[in-house]
């Protein structure tokens, strides 16, 4: 809800300041359970950090149209606008994470690899009130894609990922005023890409993600005061790389991600309610986000930006004590399926060829993998034939990666670009 006296000020704004009446208008426009679209990212991000801090929204990094970028914006919902805050002390690869305690921004990920290093963990600190960053130690168990939030009293959470290959089962604790990493628990089935947050009950939620034998529909809750695990209801879409956050409502979304949901990326948006341990399906989101990141802003509101390629969507939560609209929870449906892809993955490119055929390029393999391991980058090529609703084999890439793009040039030959997992990607290859 929007105090009156903060509306007066968007009717002079709209009055006084023409280029700012759309953002004036779409705030009276916000009604509950309702999505708005807001100024675009000033440049396309796929896996960016975002985190809000001092009224703003900040977005870190991410895959970038140059590669991976060591930027950084911030947004400002009162003028609707972004601004160029500078660059990072470095650039991060993978998927990077950030959170706000103690009046400063935290962001997780794996230092992209320099012709003068491989690249490993890192976590950067960022001051807001100064723009200065700094750098300090990430925890000893700390994967490349670990997760960050803030718990209980300020504290900072570094949730699984991936560390030496394999699957992190850590959930670290770091004391802002120490500086000291301990070791807080370990996750009772560890994950990649969950979602993770606090909720209103003080309990830190992993949501989702994927788990050996594919995408889960696991929900776990841990007690920081009892230093005990619990399960509570199941995810109704089970996905991972979704993002989780807890709304002014008390509620905790779910938000979009990969999985079961008959769209790639999904669009499904699910509500979880602690009280009656039940998850309410609500407005999906009303355009695609692959590789994104999701905040709740100072207004209250939900932002989800990243990955399609510039559009940031903002969500308007119901407010707490009233009830969500009757929806039942599960897949987006769709009328028809057609054959599946022989290899199931996902952070790949296609393109349709000159020859009338679809093509998969490379990714990330979804299928079962070995206990404690991790999916395996992918250089298999898979062309779709519509007429006969079948797929065959294709001449392999030179080079396993995933998060790589593809398009068909004049030639009728499909182009590919980018991507990372070999060390390869900026290559730029071409099929046919």
């Amino acid at each position: 809800m929007i105090p009156r006296r903060l509306l007066a000020g968007f009717f002079i704004l709209f009055l006084v300041l023409p280029n700012v009446g759309a953002w004036a208008m779409a705030a009276h426009a916000n009604k509950p359970n309702t999505w708005t679209t807001v100024a675009p990212l000033p440049q396309s991000r796929f896996w960016p950090a975002a985190a809000g801090a001092g009224g703003r929204i900040y977005v870190f990094g991410g895959l970038c149209r140059t590669g991976f970028c060591n930027t950084f914006e911030s947004y400002n919902p009162r003028t609707n606008t972004w601004t160029a805050m500078g660059a990072l002390p470095e650039a991060l690869a993978g998927i990077p994470s950030a959170t706000y305690t103690d009046g400063r921004i935290y962001l997780a990920g794996s230092a992209a690899p320099t012709p003068n290093r491989r690249g490993g963990p890192a976590l950067l600190v960022y001051d807001p009130a100064t723009n200065r960053w700094a750098q300090t130690a990430p925890s000893p168990g700390f994967g490349g894609t670990a997760q960050l939030l803030t718990g209980l009293g300020g504290v900072l959470y570094a949730i699984g990922g991936r560390h030496d290959g394999s699957i992190a089962d850590t959930l670290d604790a770091y004391n802002p005023s120490t500086r000291k990493w301990t070791f807080s628990t370990a996750i009772p089935h560890p994950r990649y890409y969950p979602g993770a947050t606090l909720g209103p009950d003080g309990r830190i939620y992993i949501i989702g993600g994927a788990e050996r034998n594919g995408k889960s529909d696991r929900v776990e809750a841990f007690n920081a005061r009892t230093g005990k695990w619990s399960t509570v209801a199941s995810l109704p879409t089970p996905r991972s790389a979704l993002q989780a956050v807890t709304g002014p409502d008390g509620r905790i979304y779910a938000i979009g991600g990969r999985g079961k949901c008959f769209t790639t990326p999904c669009r499904v948006v699910e509500a979880y309610d602690v009280r009656s341990n039940g998850w309410t399906a609500v407005a999906p989101l009303p355009h695609h986000h692959a590789a994104f990141a999701a905040v709740v802003g100072l207004d209250g509101r939900i932002y989800v930006l990243g990955g399609n390629p510039t559009v940031v969507d903002v969500y308007t939560t119901v407010p707490a004590g009233q009830p969500l609209p009757v929806s039942k929870p599960g897949p987006t449906p769709i009328a028809k399926t057609l054959a599946p892809m022989p290899t199931a993955r996902d952070s790949l490119a296609a393109a349709a060829g000159g020859d009338g055929l679809i093509y998969a390029i490379g990714g990330e393999s979804t299928g079962p993998v070995k206990p404690g391991g991790i999916p395996a980058f992918l250089n298999s090529v898979e062309a779709y034939n519509p007429k006969s609703n079948a797929w065959r084999r294709e001449p392999s890439l030179p080079g396993a990666r995933l998060g790589l793009a593809a398009t068909t040039g004049p030639d009728g030959r499909i182009y590919v670009v980018g991507g990372s997992g070999d060390g390869k990607g900026r290559l730029l290859e071409v099929l046919g």
